[in-house]
């Protein structure tokens, strides 16, 4: 699953993420314009919203290539009160059971102001076991197109906004729409979500800011697992 601006990669995963993108338009760019590109419509990748906050997020859910929205499903979300990464795992109960008695569709995630977050909490309501965060760096503000420009000019893009200060802190670490810093909120819904569901979440990037917070994902494991079969 990719997520924000992902769609720029030539990589078409099986399916995309998005939240509403505010003021940012060269994120609503890509979900209107690149979302269109015909390897990405040809794939038929499955297209996840996270629930619009007002009338201007309303426009922008509904700005998506008609190609997609049969592949769409619209989530609701709702944030933990207070400023204590524990209370995650209460709310994240309270939501699973109510999925449960919903017939075991996730109808909401948990929210604590990132995305990377709300999926987590949708991905271990639908039946994930075991989760792996690729790229999600959360310090470093350093994305894969600024890496390669390739990917930007190839989608139309001469540069592109990414919301990062001058000071180059991520959009995530700001206090803004959220009351638990990130690098608390994940480490405590992946352990809540590993001693309660049985659910595995790590990192798989070397060098994340997640690293030594949740596991390190071992691809060697992997690798040897993939050359038995």
């Amino acid at each position: 699953m990719g997520f924000g601006a992902f769609a720029l990669h030539t990589f078409v995963p099986d399916a995309y993420a998005y939240s509403p993108v505010g003021d940012l338009a060269d994120y609503g760019r890509v979900y209107t314009d690149v979302m269109s590109r015909e390897d990405i419509v040809r794939k038929k990748p499955l297209v996840l919203m996270l629930r619009p906050r007002g009338k201007h997020d309303v426009e922008f859910v509904r700005s998506l290539p008609a190609t997609h929205k049969d592949r769409t499903q619209l989530y609701g979300r709702v944030g933990a009160i207070g400023s204590n990464s524990r209370n995650l795992g209460n709310f994240f109960d309270e939501i699973y059971r109510i999925s449960r008695r919903e017939g075991g569709n996730p109808l909401i995630s948990l929210d604590a102001g990132a995305t990377v977050l709300r999926l987590i909490s949708i991905l271990s309501l639908s039946g994930a076991k075991e989760i792996v965060l690729l790229g999600v760096d959360i310090l470093h503000s350093r994305y894969f197109w600024e890496e390669e420009p390739g990917f930007l000019s190839a989608n139309g893009f001469a540069k592109f906004d990414s919301g990062t200060d001058s000071s180059n802190i991520h959009r995530t670490q700001t206090a803004v729409g959220r009351q638990i810093p990130i690098l608390e909120s994940i480490p405590a819904l992946a352990s809540f979500l590993r001693e309660e569901y049985e659910v595995s979440v790590s990192v798989g990037t070397q060098g994340s800011a997640l690293s030594g917070l949740i596991p390190q994902f071992c691809w060697r494991d992997t690798i040897s697992r993939s050359n038995l079969g």
